[in-house]
């Protein structure tokens, strides 16, 4: 490790090739990174376990975290993604190689508007039912704020998600089919609402884990 004083860096922290800078104790120290030969422990083989699925699960809703940590990233340095990164990973249990997600503790979209009351999913005999609380806080949710709807089935292959922006709070429900495949039976569904300027949204509600095999075909 070297202590950098008086450098042309600056105050400048991060890694540089295989150089780490960082502050310690008052000084900025730089050391480089080279492989280890040591054998893992067991708490990093569960942080490594727990952050490759975490990256994967936030890989395939990617698409989703854009709008859902949009105004976390805003301002800051990092990009949403990395934004829901930070939070989610922490929401992994197990030890490995046993490591799972806590999928109901995920949020997909953080924001300040509330969360909405009173909300549930059903199964109908062939398709899926979204149900809220049309009540609106006055200055801080509306009833034309847009619904946000995620369906998620873990797997290798078939995974889904579902996007809608053309339902409103009013509505206070959503139905929808979705397609039946041996590898999409079980989903994950998370809800939220964004206001239609985009300037204040929600934090998820886990809406509970649904079989899609016990809808009637």
């Amino acid at each position: 490790m070297a202590i950098v004083t008086n450098s042309y860096l600056g105050t400048f922290t991060g890694r540089i090739g295989n150089m780490v800078i960082y502050p310690l104790a008052g000084q900025i120290v730089a050391r480089t990174i080279g492989k280890s030969y040591k054998k893992p422990t067991n708490n990093q083989l569960n942080s490594r376990m727990a952050l490759k699925k975490m990256n994967v699960f936030l890989q395939d809703i990617k698409g989703f975290l854009k709008v859902g940590f949009e105004l976390e990233a805003k301002g800051t340095t990092a990009n949403a993604f990395n934004h829901a990164l930070k939070y989610n990973r922490k929401h992994v249990t197990g030890t490995f190689p046993d490591v799972a997600i806590d999928y109901a503790k995920i949020l997909v979209t953080k924001g300040n508007m509330p969360i909405v009351e009173k909300a549930k999913a059903s199964l109908l005999t062939d398709r899926l039912k979204v149900s809220w609380d049309t009540e609106v806080i006055k200055g801080q949710t509306h009833q034309d704020d847009q619904v946000l709807l995620l369906a998620y089935f873990p797997g290798e292959t078939g995974k889904t998600r579902i996007f809608t922006t053309s339902v409103r709070r009013s509505a206070g429900t959503y139905k929808f089919n979705l397609n039946r495949s041996a590898t999409m039976r079980n989903a994950h569904l998370y809800l939220s609402f964004v206001s239609d300027d985009y300037k204040s949204i929600s934090d998820s509600v886990y809406l509970g884990e649904v079989s899609w095999d016990k809808v009637a075909k």
